[in-house]
């Protein structure tokens, strides 16, 4: 089992390293995987979204300073493992814990070139912060009006 991101199938603003090392680690898990089938190994890849880890009480990922997550981001790190352990068992190649990461493979695969050549990652992220703001509020328009203002 390989523990990559979200970031290891959409390359993020918020460090180019982090993104970097997250696709290469993608890469390898996938080409392993053709490798050892036939012998009869498998080799999963888990792409969380943010989970409540330590990496979340940093201020700054990669050269880019943000603010703290909303909770409603916050995926609990027994479900990703969960989730992550049933991926396996099913013998599943990708595996995408929660909501938002499963949004965003989805979005991925309808919009690739979208992806690739323009800012939609953010414009997604953006638009699912303002819904989640809308239904849940817990300081969530704080940290879309500091990234807006920040951003543009």
């Amino acid at each position: 089992m390989f523990i990559d991101s979200v970031a290891g199938f959409v390359a993020t603003s918020l460090g180019a390293s982090y993104s970097t090392a997250k696709l290469g680690l993608r890469g390898f898990a996938m080409a392993l995987s053709g490798e050892i089938r036939s012998r009869g190994l498998d080799v999963t890849i888990m792409y969380p979204f943010f989970t409540r880890t330590a990496i979340l009480k940093s201020p700054v990922f990669g050269n880019a300073k943000v603010p703290p997550m909303p909770r409603i981001f916050i995926s609990d790190p027994d479900k990703v493992m969960c989730t992550a352990l049933r991926g396996v068992d099913s013998r599943q190649l990708h595996v995408c814990p929660g909501f938002y990461s499963k949004f965003m493979w989805q979005a991925l695969r309808f919009w690739p070139v979208a992806f690739v050549f323009s800012g939609v990652v953010s414009g997604l992220l953006l638009m699912l912060v303002r819904f989640a703001c809308h239904f849940y509020g817990e300081g969530c328009n704080d940290w879309y009006d500091e990234k807006i203002l920040r951003d543009g």
